[in-house]
């Protein structure tokens, strides 16, 4: 009778990385500043929904932290193997805030597609680093949101190359 009890107390299900990566990730001391707005937690919870077990797994793996901080929407930056910083700046911390904070995650997701990239550890020009971590936003379905955030950029040569790129992925019907 106590091998039956403890077999079937053996088969309980293992948890997935769906059901404990929010956990974890809102546990880490650096995203403290995310549970304190309830829009930001909506915000964040709506970009994971987009990104496959695999991903998440993979950000687990790279000790990717959000930090916040002051300056124009956000960067990444990896120190080495120990971990990789996404800065969240206070025009995009307003984006995540508000009603449809697509274009807010469409930022998050190109700084997160440097880093699932790994953009910090090959030797890559920054034009098309960007390009790539634009592509990832691509794949997660906000392409066209990170379009609208590239068109109120001021007016440059990689901006007009990444608008560019973006549209080439995002209507190829026109690439003729």
């Amino acid at each position: 009778m106590f091998n039956k009890i403890f077999n079937k107390n053996k088969a309980i299900k293992k948890l997935s990385i769906r059901d404990t990566f929010w956990d974890d990730f809102l546990l880490l001391p650096h995203h403290e500043w995310i549970k304190e707005n309830k829009y930001i937690i909506h915000s964040f919870q709506k970009l994971f929904a987009l990104i496959s077990d695999g991903q998440l797994e993979k950000i687990r793996h790279e000790k990717i932290y959000f930090l916040k901080a002051n300056a124009l929407y956000s960067c990444s930056i990896s120190l080495q193997d120990k971990c990789n910083i996404i800065m969240v700046f206070p025009d995009l911390q307003r984006m995540l805030q508000a009603l449809v904070p697509d274009k807010g995650l469409a930022i998050l997701a190109h700084e997160l597609g440097h880093i699932l990239n790994q953009h910090y550890a090959r030797s890559i020009e920054t034009l098309k680093s960007q390009i790539e971590a634009d592509r990832y936003v691509i794949d997660l379905g906000l392409g066209l949101e990170l379009q609208e955030v590239l068109l109120d950029y001021p007016d440059s040569a990689e901006c007009r190359n990444r608008l560019y790129a973006l549209g080439q992925y995002l209507y190829p019907e026109n690439n003729n």
